[in-house]
């Protein structure tokens, strides 16, 4: 479990499954296991420079990315779902950008933060961001 104050480098934004961006949750993926108990579900203080929020936060374990991945594979989904997931931001590009091979790639190399557009409206961070985070518990 994660106590008192966690940093995260290069923690790469990704959108949360449409069926969770109404819920207030955070999905963190972590290359290494450590300072996250899974199952865990707990409130954070999450900060992004001087902005902040306060959220519920859930390991994005297998089952979480698998469910990405097979709605990556639908690909007549796909870009419907970034329409609804990016108000704030969305381009046509950046539906192409989201295959299955990108999204291995990604969590392979970084930490990830699964955000709803709400969260990545307060934080002012957009669509493949890479950002500094802090976690307080």
């Amino acid at each position: 479990m994660l106590m008192g104050k966690t940093q995260i480098s290069n923690c790469y934004i990704w959108p949360v499954l449409t069926e969770d961006e109404d819920k207030g949750h955070v999905w963190l993926h972590q290359r290494s296991s450590a300072g996250f108990e899974p199952n865990r579900r707990e409130v954070y203080k999450l900060k992004c420079g001087k902005k902040e929020i306060h959220c519920e936060m859930h390991k994005a374990d297998t089952s979480y990315k698998r469910r990405w991945l097979h709605r990556l594979q639908a690909n007549s989904q796909v870009d419907q779902d970034f329409k609804d997931n990016f108000p704030e931001g969305y381009e046509e590009g950046l539906a192409k950008d989201r295959t299955p091979e990108k999204f291995n790639e990604i969590t392979h190399q970084h930490d990830v933060l699964f955000m709803s557009s709400h969260y990545r409206i307060e934080l002012g961070v957009k669509p493949n961001d890479v950002i500094h985070i802090t976690l307080l518990k």
